[in-house]
């Protein structure tokens, strides 16, 4: 399982009924943790074979150590349950190294930071950055009740101060304002945000109506809703590397026709999310169906567990 480190669990805490707390340390107590920044996330491989996306919600510079929250869907894919049932303190753990799609920008002169539930994992500790630098932020934390507020205790002075702000479904007839929020902010301000689809999509749809610039509005899928369409042709991708071509029907990804060429290829979520399967896009047209990607890197990159080709084919650095 090349490009994993191997950790071991070394505290675990309940933040909620459904919300868990692990701290990882490097199972080789002479091998530093390699560094991340506020908004990184880490691949654990679980011993069923699944590997799961989770945010890292320490501060960066709380060396030798990764903290993460699982949230248990009962109704999900089966990862997060995993988490919850085998991990405890003393297991040992493989995961892909930090990766940060979501990284905070220097250049801005303030910053909204938007959770829903739990995506309050990158947020904390993008908050953490910020308020150990002194730079200025506003925090919304929304929640569908009290007993999903798995971070409160931690923001209870910026909820004191007025810097962070904890809206409750239950107790606010379920509206969030997200439109008149976006509406007010300031020239110069970042907007990050990380939750459920439904906020992301509101808050993508109302910032740009806001005239907020799309490279001043940040987030962090853990989803991916773009589905196949009827209008899905087969295509060509060529591997430069090798020069073999492909073809890859309908249906199937770049990525499972070039594994099952017995191509070597890094791959994890297989929704578009991860970041970890993306490539040189050498010649041709993606039609790209990641979250991960900015605008300017469609140009020269592709997803390939998701994306197609908008003409004939594609040529990639593979």
């Amino acid at each position: 399982m090349s490009g994993f480190l191997d950790l071991r669990v070394v505290g675990v805490r309940d933040l909620t009924e459904h919300v868990r707390l692990f701290e990882l340390v490097s199972a080789d107590p002479t091998r530093a943790l390699p560094p991340f920044t506020a908004g990184a996330h880490v691949i654990v491989a679980l011993p069923s074979g699944l590997e799961r996306q989770y945010s890292l919600c320490n501060d960066p510079v709380d060396a030798g150590r990764y903290v993460i929250a699982v949230k248990r869907e009962d109704a999900g894919r089966g990862g997060s349950r995993e988490m919850h049932r085998v991990l405890a303190a003393g297991t040992q753990v493989r995961i892909r190294a930090p990766a940060n799609q979501f990284p905070l920008d220097d250049g801005a002169s303030e910053a909204l930071l938007l959770a829903g539930g739990i995506g309050i994992t990158p947020i904390l500790s993008m908050r953490r950055v910020l308020a150990r630098l002194g730079r200025p932020y506003r925090l919304i934390y929304l929640v569908r009740n009290r007993d999903e507020a798995a971070f409160v205790d931690e923001l209870a002075d910026d909820l004191a101060s007025g810097m962070a702000q904890l809206h409750v479904d239950d107790e606010a007839g379920g509206f969030f304002p997200v439109a008149d929020v976006l509406a007010a902010v300031k020239d110069g301000t970042h907007v990050y945000c990380c939750g459920p689809t439904p906020l992301m999509r509101e808050v993508e749809r109302t910032g740009g109506c806001a005239g907020i610039p799309p490279a001043a509005l940040h987030f962090e899928w853990f989803t991916n809703a773009e589905q196949p369409t009827a209008q899905d042709r087969p295509f060509q991708v060529t591997l430069a590397q090798s020069g073999l071509s492909l073809e890859i029907p309908v249906g199937r990804s770049i990525l499972d026709v070039v594994l099952e060429a017995g191509i070597d290829a890094d791959y994890s979520c297989g929704e578009g999310t991860c970041g970890t399967c993306v490539v040189r896009l050498l010649e041709g047209k993606a039609d790209h169906r990641d979250t991960v990607l900015t605008a300017g890197e469609r140009e020269t990159h592709v997803a390939i567990c998701r994306s197609r080709a908008r003409g004939a084919g594609l040529t990639i650095d593979l």
